[in-house]
């Protein structure tokens, strides 16, 4: 009982540490926030779930670019929550706390139903992250107001609109459709950079 007391306590310390290096990394909360204090402490609580998450997020940070770039080389899935994360569509704080909700609900929800619930996303933009996306590298390219608009991040209205402002300026579609702040700079970076090769793998 001692020996599994002292192991739990080591991993939960060594968990903190990963969150701490994530949370000054990544995240837009303030470690001055009380609410960010206590999502650490959730984590570490619960770190022989959160702690693998983690590990994974660091590691494809880290990963060498050249070995990203090996197309034998197999990718690592990222968990929905987090490529999320990763696109732009979701913060740190809203990750934590969608598997705040799913440990609560003994995992009966899924990470993306608990995010549409919550309203964070829309169901059709998770579903086209986690489903339509890591398909259409292989189909014939379309434009990138075209996947925007299949995720349900633009619509026919905004499209037009940008179109049109591009024939007055020498901007591209996705720099117009950020500075108008209908999606992020990270959200349009993510596909464009998977459309040119970079692997995707998602563990839903």
């Amino acid at each position: 009982m001692i020996s599994l007391l002292v192991s739990y306590s080591i991993g939960g310390f060594i968990a903190f540490l990963i969150w701490l290096k994530l949370f000054l990394n990544d995240s837009t909360a303030s470690l001055s926030d009380y609410n960010s204090w206590r999502m650490l402490l959730f984590v570490t609580c619960l770190w022989p779930i959160t702690a693998p998450v983690s590990l994974i997020e660091i590691g494809l940070k880290n990963k060498p670019l050249q070995e990203s770039l090996k197309p034998s080389a197999p990718a690592n899935p990222l968990p929905l929550g987090y490529l999320l994360k990763k696109a732009g569509l979701i913060s740190e704080s809203q990750v934590i706390r969608a598997l705040e909700i799913q440990q609560a609900t003994d995992k009966q929800m899924r990470i993306g139903e608990i995010i549409a619930y919550q309203g964070w996303l829309k169901q059709e933009t998770i579903d086209f992250f986690a489903e339509c996306l890591p398909q259409m590298r292989s189909q014939p390219k379309q434009r990138i107001g075209q996947y925007l608009k299949l995720a349900r991040l633009l619509n026919d209205r905004q499209i037009k609109a940008i179109l049109d402002e591009q024939l007055q300026t020498d901007l591209r579609f996705g720099e117009i459709a950020v500075l108008k702040g209908w999606v992020n700079t990270e959200t349009v970076n993510f596909i464009i950079r998977h459309l040119q090769g970079e692997p995707l793998a998602i563990s839903l």
